[in-house]
């Protein structure tokens, strides 16, 4: 049986809804939320702007990745390199990867360019190399996970949440649930793309699911 596009996203999709693992280190999700509430960033607050934190280790070593997913203003520089300073006195010997993407296709989100990074880089085929990041950790700050990336990093063994702005509290707090569906998404290895409206003549008017990346980090 040959299965759709439709398919594959709504299979996706559903498996963000169970509960994810849950090995996010408190005080690194701690750390970044204060900072973040001591000094602020709009355009990070207002969505305009993404980052993407990655902890992973490969061969014994330690690395640390800052994705700045940035608009046109690059407003969000100062707090990658803000984060790297709250985050460098508490986390062991790491090798350090900053990546400002300006340029990124509509619909690869900042988590899974964090991973198509990770796979782009190792040597050997992508597809088996995803077995690699069953220790990858991720944190995405400025907009919440949406149920097409929690649903694939649910599915390899990812730990992930969100840290976002509550306008009506004026604070940043650690989130565990999905956003809301997005329009666009491109898979991290393949580079296909799935949308609400369809592709061309691909039509994939795929629903969507409520869910929950973790019980908490």
């Amino acid at each position: 049986m040959t299965i759709t596009p439709k398919q594959k996203r709504e299979n996706r999709i559903a498996k963000a809804k169970f509960i994810g693992p849950t090995n996010i280190g408190q005080d690194i999700w701690t750390r970044i939320t204060s900072m973040l509430n001591n000094q602020g960033d709009e355009v990070l607050a207002s969505g305009t702007e993404t980052i993407a934190i990655g902890f992973w280790t490969y061969n014994n070593v330690n690395h640390l990745f800052i994705v700045l997913k940035l608009s046109t203003n690059k407003a969000s520089i100062p707090t990658g390199d803000r984060i790297y300073g709250e985050l460098i006195d508490i986390l062991p010997p790491h090798e350090v990867h900053f990546a400002y993407a300006t340029d990124v296709p509509d619909g690869l989100h900042a988590e899974m360019y964090l991973v198509r990074a990770i796979l782009n880089d190792l040597p050997g085929d992508a597809k088996q190399n995803i077995g690699l990041l069953g220790n990858l950790k991720i944190i995405c700050l400025g907009k919440p996970v949406c149920p097409d990336c929690g649903g694939w990093m649910n599915s390899h063994g990812i730990s992930h949440m969100s840290i976002l702005f509550e306008y009506g509290q004026n604070i940043w707090k650690p989130e565990y649930q999905c956003g809301k569906r997005t329009q666009t998404w491109i898979h991290p290895r393949t580079g296909s793309k799935f949308g609400w409206g369809g592709f061309g003549n691909q039509a994939d008017p795929t629903y969507y699911k409520k869910s929950f990346l973790t019980t908490g980090p």
